[in-house]
């Protein structure tokens, strides 16, 4: 993509710092990085040539995550079908429209599709589980539902957040009759998720496997 150099303005560079990037021989003098738009850098090249280097914007539009949006309705009606029709011991469903918007847009509360995609997806679980309630047999069976994501998220990415509490710290909820009531007090991590579902599903876990995980929320802890 060109942009006619008489369009471009001071006010289209939000970072002044030049650093070296990984490709040998190439420089930035100025860029834009914030993360919602398309990158705009000014580049000092091998031979002192300096370069305009523009990206357009993310191509994942609107209408790209509204399909995101939609998948996940289908999916939470094909699960909501599954528990009011069938008998599983275990389901997991994966919901992705609060992943597509972040990398398309932004993880940030700041973001306002960011936002929707996140109550978008509240009224998928809704729908999953008024379906697990509306079973005949419900108050006699023993569901545990845990809700968790795997990363959170900063700009438009997650990777080299291991220090990064934005794209480190996420929430954990454990819910079910064999639930403790209240917050969880120990430090918990997404590991935890297995080991606590199998304590679940077969009633305790066993030594021997060496699960990186603990057992998390749950009255008996075996």
């Amino acid at each position: 993509m060109q942009k006619p150099l008489r369009d471009i303005t001071r006010s289209d560079f939000t970072l002044e710092a030049r650093f070296q990037t990984t490709d040998q021989g190439r420089n930035i003098l100025m860029g834009n990085y914030d993360g919602k738009a398309g990158a705009l850098n000014l580049e000092l090249h091998e031979g002192n040539t300096v370069r305009i280097y523009v990206q357009p914007p993310d191509p994942r539009n609107a209408s790209a995550l509204e399909r995101e949006s939609e998948r996940d309705k289908i999916i939470a009606a094909k699960t909501a079908r599954i528990l009011r029709e069938e008998n599983p011991a275990a389901m997991f469903v994966y919901f992705h429209q609060t992943d597509a918007t972040g990398h398309a847009i932004g993880f940030s509360p700041d973001v306002p599709e960011y936002i929707s995609a996140i109550e978008n997806v509240d009224a998928c679980v809704n729908t999953v589980l008024k379906a697990m309630q509306s079973r005949p047999n419900y108050e006699n069976e023993d569901w545990l539902t845990i809700i968790c994501t795997d990363h959170g998220g900063l700009k438009r990415g997650h990777s080299k957040g291991h220090q990064v509490p934005e794209i480190r710290r996420v929430f954990l909820i454990v819910h079910g009759p064999s639930v403790t009531p209240g917050r969880i007090q120990e430090q918990a991590y997404v590991v935890d998720v297995t080991a606590t579902a199998l304590a679940h599903l077969l009633g305790k876990v066993d030594e021997q496997w060496q699960l990186d995980g603990k057992v998390v929320g749950l009255k008996n802890k075996k």
